[in-house]
């Protein structure tokens, strides 16, 4: 289990310039869930996301916020807000606008989203 290091530059960025940012997954309770988030959080400074940054949710539709990045189109399909597809070879089919593979792409989607949020006056 890796975690994309240009994913951790993103995210820890995205919580300097003041977002609230959870990973969430949808594994099921057992011994391996703990090894899992261990493992994820690893490369994150600890002071920006730990494990109080997760979310365990075996529904995905349940989860309220501005926007979903996701590799499991299912868990987009319900989301309110805006949705970015991480690109992998399950989800080649996607219809959505935004799909992606580099990280630097979703931040300047992030980017453009929040810029949009000001311009409009609202919270994200």
């Amino acid at each position: 289990m890796e975690v994309n290091p240009a994913a951790v530059t993103a995210i820890e960025r995205w919580i300097r310039q003041g977002h609230q940012v959870y990973l969430c997954t949808d594994s099921h309770f057992n011994d391996m869930l703990g090894y899992k988030i261990k493992r994820t959080l690893e490369p994150f400074n600890p002071k920006l996301i730990n494990e109080r940054n997760v979310i365990i949710a075996q529904d995905k539709s349940a989860i309220m916020g501005d926007v979903m990045i996701d590799d499991c189109v299912d868990n987009l399909v319900d989301f309110n807000g805006a949705r970015i597809c991480y690109v992998q070879p399950w989800n080649q089919h996607y219809g959505g606008a935004l799909r992606f593979s580099d990280w630097n792409k979703i931040n300047e989607t992030i980017n453009a989203i929040q810029a949009i949020y000001f311009e409009n006056d609202c919270i994200l």
